[in-house]
């Protein structure tokens, strides 16, 4: 054994010494073609000299820049995924801007993210597919996830976008892995995890039209090896580009802060256990652009709006979400390549959308607010197969419950009386689901693997609460205890059709839905 190293090592040295003399006499012979031959043809050869070390830094450019996808449960290369997959880094965040979901949207094609409140509850659509539900109780087309934590309430989806690891965005339904409310596609945020490099930064931002923002992040050891923590926070703010003539102050701006703090701890080998909590608020001033309906671009009011920044809403256009979450990921790792997750995760959010509907300074003022809380638990078990195997196995088990509140007041909007009095509602939504799901990838040949899983889902979802008139008060619009008329209350099983005063039976309040999807890809 020592002789076969020392003669590996003597054939080593023996082939660079010959290489360094071939390199060598090969430096001198080209140094004299280049003084023999003329002028032109030295440059024609310097000039391919250059196009090929800027093709070779190109390539080794690109390689850089490969991403490893998560989304679908596996370390995977985005180039080798068999889905319609884009992914923006950390840094290509950074360098184009991207803060919120509305910004993110820019980046991605055929991602759209809709919004009557600003940044703080968006409503994404891909391809197309979405949903124009803003209450609190939105059922989305398109998934949300952060640290692979589905984020099931919509309010909760406008997670500000900072010190990040990665962003994808998967095309096409995705029900086999990621579940319910992604039949357009998933968009999933991974935020950087504490490692064992002491890491940080901190940046500022500043602009016109008051704009002012900090963000920073630190990272790093606390013990060696095993137990590491990072701590992450943004703060951003802005007056506005329009200005609202009426209560003389800017509008359009917004203000929000977030913070995320993680541990990461490694008790004993082969076992990882991450621990995040975050905590945020978010406040939007929405301009609220006034519609025309009437030749001279008035309404029936007689109001026109003179200049598309110079805006006169005389009620209120706030929107207004808070969000805090805890999440635990727990990862064990065993001899054989098997691994076994558990993700658990409690999210919590609220918000508050008021909106001048009229969109004028009129004194007959269309006012609405809506409103709601969603508290939501889930836990996922997870095992997966080693990934170097022909044969690779993912499978599970996820629990899912979303405990929602959701009100609105109106107080013009009555129904036996329009335009004079109002009208409230409160609503408990229930949801809870649980499902299984099971993946397999076969490599048929060297090139061509066959993708295959299924996914059954249960989901319960009750609902109870009641509706009502009331008389609105001109020093309190939306005071809504002066009742005029309760037309639904779940409790009394009151159903009352508000413009006959008619009984009605009432629809049903609780209801399981049981589905399946399946998928199967060929991947050449």
């Amino acid at each position: 054994m020592i002789f076969n190293r020392l003669s590996y090592r003597a054939s080593f040295a023996f082939v660079v010494s010959l290489g360094a003399t071939y390199s060598a006499h090969a430096a001198e012979a080209e140094r004299y073609q280049r003084v023999s031959q003329p002028r032109e043809v030295v440059q024609k050869q310097n000039k391919q000299k250059k196009v090929s070390a800027v093709a070779a830094q190109t390539k080794q450019s690109s390689a850089l820049e490969e991403v490893i996808v998560r989304s679908n449960r596996r370390t995977q290369q985005a180039v080798n995924t068999p889905a319609s997959v884009v992914v923006l880094t950390g840094k290509t965040l950074q360098t184009t801007g991207v803060r919120d979901a509305l910004s993110l949207a820019r980046d991605i094609p055929g991602l759209m993210a809709e919004s009557t409140s600003g940044s703080t509850n968006p409503r994404y659509r891909l391809r197309g597919i979405g949903t124009n539900d803003f209450s609190a109780n939105m059922t989305t087309a398109v998934g949300v996830s952060e640290d692979e934590v589905f984020l099931d309430s919509g309010a909760s989806q406008g997670t500000p976008i900072y010190d990040l690891d990665h962003v994808e965005v998967f095309r096409g339904p995705q029900g086999t892995l990621q579940g319910k409310n992604t039949t357009a596609g998933m968009v999933s945020y991974y935020t950087k995890k504490p490692t064992n490099t002491l890491d940080g930064y901190v940046r500022g931002t500043a602009g016109n039209y008051g704009l002012w923002g900090e963000e920073g992040a630190i990272g790093g050891p606390i013990i060696k090896d095993k137990l590491m923590a990072r701590f992450a926070i943004v703060n951003r703010r802005m007056d506005g580009q329009y200005y609202n003539g009426t209560h003389k102050n800017p509008t359009g701006g917004y203000q929000y802060y977030d913070m995320r703090g993680q541990i990461l701890a490694k008790p004993v080998d082969n076992l990882s256990i991450l621990i995040k909590a975050h905590l945020g608020r978010n406040r939007t001033e929405v301009p609220i652009d006034h519609v025309g309906l009437l030749e001279g671009g008035t309404d029936a009011q007689g109001y026109a709006q003179t200049s598309r920044r110079n805006i006169q809403n005389n009620g209120r256009t706030d929107a207004t979400t808070r969000r805090a979450g805890l999440s635990v990921n727990a990862r064990y790792e065993f001899e054989n390549g098997w691994s076994l997750s558990n993700i658990f995760a409690l999210e919590w959010n609220h918000f508050n959308v008021f909106s001048d509907d009229d969109a004028s300074p009129a004194a007959v003022d269309y006012q609405e607010n809506i409103g709601g809380v969603a508290r939501v638990l889930s836990n996922e078990v997870r095992v997966a197969s080693p990934q170097n195997k022909k044969i690779r196995y993912i499978g599970g088990v996820y629990y899912l419950r979303n405990m929602t509140q959701s009100s609105s007041q109106q107080p013009l909007y009555s129904p036996t009386d329009f335009g004079v009095n109002g009208n409230a509602s409160s609503f408990n939504i229930n949801t809870q689901d649980a499902a299984v799901f099971s993946a397999l990838s076969f490599d048929l040949t060297r090139r061509l693997t066959l993708d295959i899983g299924g996914r059954f889902t249960s989901e319960t979802r009750s609902a109870n609460g009641e509706a009502w008139a009331y008389n609105t008060l001109a020093s309190d619009p939306y005071y809504t205890g002066n009742r005029a008329l309760t037309y639904i209350n779940t409790n009394t099983g009151t159903f009352i059709d508000p413009a006959t005063g008619q009984s009605l039976s009432g629809p049903p309040l609780k209801k399981t839905f049981n589905r399946d999807s399946e998928d199967a890809s060929l991947k050449y």
